[in-house]
């Protein structure tokens, strides 16, 4: 029996093709075999399945979830900000803090650091050594300062030097560094020096004893001209100045 055309297969495949309920329907009707049926049934179901989906349905209910993705991320983008600000100031805060406990501090050494026995002993220490050359303990044996008169007193340990000359001349010497140091301290009205050397007697004995002891007013220091003056002129210009026997016999000249 001769197929209609509506029966042909070219026919069916358009139909499945441009109306694939007509098409499928008729694909299923020809077919025979069972197996190529429920194939045929099962393509159906799937293209049924592909027609009858809702692209905006599945759009808004993939929308909301992604919304809420990106509302989540916004929120932990927030928090991380918020914690990275205040990280941030409270770092800040912290280097503040420490500038200034930095800066109090500086500003209390240098009011300690200007306090006349402070100051002394700074240029006593530079001029004279920190240790004595004699027993290696501190060189200077007396630092006091009178507040009521201004009236400092150094007593002090006189380098070890290659001769007895050098000697002499360097208790010159470092008695011009530390005067020169405290020139511009207004507290200090005068400066005595008791400059001392391990010396031995008849008997033996050793002791320390003073042997140059000199006074330099604050009257006398302010007429000094230290850019023009020298150390060699201080014994010149001293107030009360002595020397011990063993001292005195020194040639310096």
């Amino acid at each position: 029996m001769e197929e209609k055309w509506h029966q042909r297969k070219w026919f069916i495949i358009l139909l499945c093709i441009f109306a694939p309920y007509i098409g499928i329907f008729l694909l299923w009707k020809r077919t025979k075999s069972k197996g190529l049926r429920a194939l045929v049934s099962a393509w159906a179901v799937i293209a049924l399945f592909v027609i009858f989906s809702d692209p905006e349905k599945t759009s808004q209910t993939t929308a909301p979830e992604t919304n809420q993705i990106q509302t989540v991320d916004t929120a932990v983008k927030a928090e991380q900000d918020k914690k990275k600000a205040e990280e941030e100031a409270k770092a800040q805060a912290e280097a503040e803090a420490k500038a200034k406990a930095e800066a109090e501090a500086k500003a209390k050494t240098d009011v300690e650091a200007k306090k006349p026995e402070n100051a002394a002993k700074t240029a006593v220490h530079k001029a004279f050594g920190e240790t004595n050359s004699y027993d290696k303990k501190d060189s200077i044996l007396e630092l006091n300062f009178n507040k009521d008169n201004g009236f400092l007193l150094i007593r002090v340990f006189a380098q070890d030097n290659f001769s007895e000359k050098m000697i002499k001349q360097g208790m010159w010497m470092d008695a011009y560094d530390v005067l020169k140091a405290l020139n511009d301290n207004k507290e200090i009205k005068t400066v005595a020096f008791n400059i001392v050397l391990p010396l031995q007697d008849a008997y033996g004995k050793t002791s320390n004893d003073n042997v140059m002891k000199m006074e330099f007013g604050s009257e006398t220091r302010g007429k000094i001209v230290w850019e023009n003056f020298s150390w060699s002129g201080i014994p010149k210009v001293a107030e009360n100045y002595w020397e011990h026997p063993v001292i005195r016999k020194i040639q310096t000249n």
